[in-house]
């Protein structure tokens, strides 16, 4: 009997809605690693171990994850989009996924699971974009 490939997920997010969107984050951190939680979930998703971006990249061209099932959130800020998930935008880059296909999941004005009150995923981008010393709206400059 042949293995069948893993159930996929429905959609997440909105197909198309990031072409044009601009960053947080110009690069991705020096090990290219997701945090323990990001690595539990793609491994998942994959079947296999995915601990970095180029294993994400990996898993995606090789089918088993597709971009569907990886939302990428983002925030509105004076009329821009501004992705927030640096490291999955690298891997769908990587894979060679047009933004066409990427699925968007806004996230203006949500409150951050886990934060304090009041801190929404709009903080965590303006606090990114502080860091990095972008321009108030990021940069439109695929991350590293």
């Amino acid at each position: 009997m042949e293995p069948t490939a893993p159930p996929v997920a429905p959609a997440a997010g909105k197909p198309g809605v990031l072409e044009g969107a601009n960053f947080a984050q110009p690069k991705v951190n020096k090990a290219r690693t997701f945090s323990p939680e990001g690595q539990e979930k793609y491994s998942a998703l994959a079947g296999r171990p995915v601990k970095t971006v180029e294993d994400l990249a990996a898993a995606i061209r090789d089918g088993k994850i597709q971009p569907s099932q990886l939302p990428v959130d983002y925030v509105i800020i004076d009329g821009q989009k501004v992705i927030l998930n640096t490291r999955t935008s690298a891997a769908l880059e990587g894979a060679g996924v047009p933004r066409s296909q990427w699925h968007g999941q806004d996230q203006t004005g949500v409150q951050v699971p886990g934060e304090q009150p009041g801190i929404t995923f709009n903080d965590l981008a303006k606090g990114q974009i502080e860091r990095n010393g972008l321009p108030p709206t990021g940069t439109p400059t695929p991350p590293k």
